[in-house]
């Protein structure tokens, strides 16, 4: 495994990105759209069991598991969606659908954000990069 890029660098990495964060809750997996045809979105989810428990069903829907990646948030765990920009551009009420009623769209430059999801972008960043090689 190579080296895990910094909060900075995995930002920079990521201009064609946007984060989806949703609950991991009852019935979240069967709310989940199927990925769009040719979109390469990768997904995490901040419990090591569930990510390994979701993975083939992740899978089954077209997005790309990377395992666990952050940690239990607001009382909860999430599943973090690595997303290209441009499907949030075209196709609302698929990105609607992603987020479901709890989620959120989170642009990776903001300050806040970085700080909040830093591990996270830079999990989807670094794991990202070895799924293409």
């Amino acid at each position: 495994m190579g080296r895990v890029p910094t909060q900075g660098s995995a930002v920079r990495e990521l201009p064609d990105r946007v984060l989806v964060r949703r609950p991991v809750e009852d019935g979240w997996l069967a709310a989940l759209p199927p990925s769009p045809p040719g979109a390469r979105i990768t997904v995490s989810v901040t419990e090591a069991t569930a990510a390994i428990r979701h993975a083939a069903e992740l899978s089954g829907h077209g997005y790309e598991p990377i395992g666990a990646a952050g940690e239990e948030h607001d009382g909860g765990h999430w599943a973090d969606f690595m997303v290209p920009r441009e499907l949030t551009w075209v196709d609302h009420a698929w990105v609607r659908q992603l987020c479901g009623t709890r989620g959120r769209l989170y642009e990776p430059a903001m300050g806040p954000v970085r700080l909040l999801l830093g591990p996270v972008l830079a999990a989807h960043v670094s794991l990202g990069r070895e799924m293409l090689s």
